[in-house]
């Protein structure tokens, strides 16, 4: 049955779409007034609609639902005051003739020290990238222009500064080119692609990649991308780069496709100011001689980004010699930029027949630090741990959601009857582990959340599983236990985001590795939850306070 809330919000969408293709780009909406619109930059009232306090009300409890991942119902006033002066989403969908298009508006909602809402809605501009007309790919004729294009295409991306991009995903099924932005996927609407059109790009990437063993591949593979996945490195005439993956996926012409998505990497690595990486976590890095370090997450989590800025940081400040081992290449050190230092890079496929042949090599080369990229198999890990065990100071990520993840995570990479002797390396060698995860702050912002632990004698026990009867604590437990020296949980970080108004308690506890222990923890933790988190301890709470209450009103009898 559909309720009021539920037609407040079909006639509002109706009404976006409507205005929308008569040109309008911003929505004013305050309660008690007509809809106020702009187009042409010119500001106009619209007297058929009239604004009320319930339809406004309404309106921002979908558009927080929608960006906060929540039902409508579970929206309350006190949310509104937490994204004032924020930037939130909201899409709609317009019919065109290839499709649903969407449109994706930009609210900023304010609420007034007298409780009023007024919101903002402004139209993000389609993405185009500078042609003067849509370019249909399908006229590229030669492989010479294809290239050309291309090249223009990846340059023409990488100057954009809003959004700015983090990749570029050239899909089968898709009629633009879509870019991931922060907020999700746009497409390119000044670019029209067509079937078939990502094997053409995919086979050109591959040839300019100048990676042997790709091209040996490809070639054993009888010329197509049927089943295979590749890793590989593209650079634009002018020097930038991105890194490529290839896979096949189902077309629904073709049956077979190539999925090409481009990483466009920066040109220097971030430093540690420009990413704010905690301080202990910089001193840790800078004091360590030798051991393994390994930065966690998901994809897109930003591991790379944080480890390469680490390095960089070496690499000014002390006199060290690096070899990076990657597949592909993502960031470069220039070794010219770095007086104190000397930088190797190697890329796998093209410096290296394999990740495990160059890590095997760099044993005998005179470095004192590496980095390993991602860990993904048992020789990657024992190559990494053994580089470790023999001075080295070694940096790598894995995909893990925790840092004590990351210990299990490479322990089931072997086989059972090793696990014995990979806890008792990892308890001796892995010094610090640093997880890290994006989040979505309530007024739009990216927040970042870290766990760290820095090894000690309870890490040390805890991973290979010699605690004592006394200490048999958890990795969570030791974490927040040894805080007072840098250490830092996952909900300690969520908690402190929390306490500093950054995210509000439904966004902490959906980020939370564990809510259960979050809200019996959360006394320690510094942190109230409403009933709504813990409906139990609120009752207890509202009981001892009517108790107390009654005490007091007899005393004062």
């Amino acid at each position: 049955m559909q309720t009021k809330a539920d037609e407040i919000i079909g006639y509002f969408n109706k009404m976006l779409v409507a205005h929308v293709l008569k040109g309008v780009t911003e929505f004013q909406l305050n309660s008690g007034e007509n809809l106020k619109v702009k187009v042409n930059d010119a500001l106009a009232e619209n007297n058929k609609v009239q604004i009320t306090e319930e339809v406004l009300e309404t309106i921002l409890k979908k558009i927080i639902a929608d960006n906060q991942n929540k039902s409508i119902e579970k929206v309350e006033k006190a949310d509104f005051i937490l994204v004032s002066g924020g930037n939130l989403e909201y899409d709609i969908y317009i019919d065109s003739p290839g499709g649903q298009k969407l449109r994706t508006l930009k609210c900023m909602p304010i609420i007034t020290d007298s409780g009023q809402i007024q919101l903002k809605i402004v139209l993000e501009s389609e993405i185009t990238i500078g042609y003067p007309e849509v370019l249909e790919v399908a006229k590229l004729g030669t492989e010479e222009e294809l290239h050309s294009w291309f090249d223009d295409f990846t340059t023409k991306v990488l100057a954009m500064t809003n959004p700015k991009p983090k990749d570029i995903i050239l899909q089968p099924n898709k009629m633009n080119p879509f870019l991931a932005v922060t907020g999700g996927m746009r497409p390119i609407a000044d670019v029209l692609l067509t079937t078939g059109f990502t094997n053409r790009v995919a086979k050109l990437l591959v040839r300019l990649s100048n990676n042997p063993a790709v091209s040996k591949m490809l070639t054993d593979n009888n010329g197509i991308f049927d089943n295979l996945d590749i890793d590989i490195a593209y650079k634009t005439k002018a020097g930038r780069r991105f890194r490529v993956n290839i896979a096949d996926v189902f077309d629904a012409e073709e049956e077979h496709g190539c999925l090409i998505t481009m990483r466009l990497l920066p040109e220097k690595p971030f430093t540690t100011e420009e990413l704010k990486v905690p301080q202990i976590i910089i001193d840790t890095v800078f004091n360590l001689k030798m051991g393994l370090i390994l930065i966690s997450g998901t994809t897109g989590s930003g591991k790379s980004t944080t480890m390469g800025a680490l390095i960089d940081y070496l690499l000014k400040g002390k006199s060290v010699n690096l070899l990076t081992i990657e597949n592909p290449i993502e960031t470069l050190f220039p070794s010219m930029q770095y007086p104190k230092s000397t930088v190797s890079q190697r890329e796998v496929g093209k410096h290296s027949i394999s990740q495990s042949k160059a890590m095997e090599s760099a044993v005998r080369q005179t470095l004192n630090i590496a980095m390993v990229g991602e860990i993904r198999n048992a020789h990657d890990a024992m190559m990494a741990i053994e580089l470790a065990q023999s001075g080295h100071l070694i940096f790598a990520t894995l995909h893990a959601g925790t840092t004590g993840e990351s210990v299990d995570r490479i322990v089931e990479m072997f086989p059972s009857e090793q696990a014995k002797k990979v806890r008792e390396l990892l308890s001796t060698h892995y010094k610090l582990g640093i997880a890290q995860t994006l989040i979505k702050g309530v007024q739009g912002q990216t927040e970042l959340a870290l766990e760290i632990f820095i090894t000690n004698s309870d890490f040390k026990a805890l991973i290979n599983k010699n605690q004592k009867e006394d200490r048999q604590w958890s990795m969570r437990e030791i974490i927040e236990m040894y805080a007072v020296t840098g250490c830092m949980s996952y909900d300690q970080c969520l908690v402190k985001l929390f306490n500093e108004g950054k995210i509000n308690e439904d966004i902490m506890m959906f980020n939370s590795p564990d809510k259960d222990a979050l809200i019996y923890r959360q006394g320690k933790l510094g942190v109230r939850l409403s009933d709504k988190w813990d409906p139990v301890g609120s009752k207890l709470d509202k009981a001892f306070g009517s108790f107390f209450d009654g005490k007091d009103a007899e005393k004062a009898s």
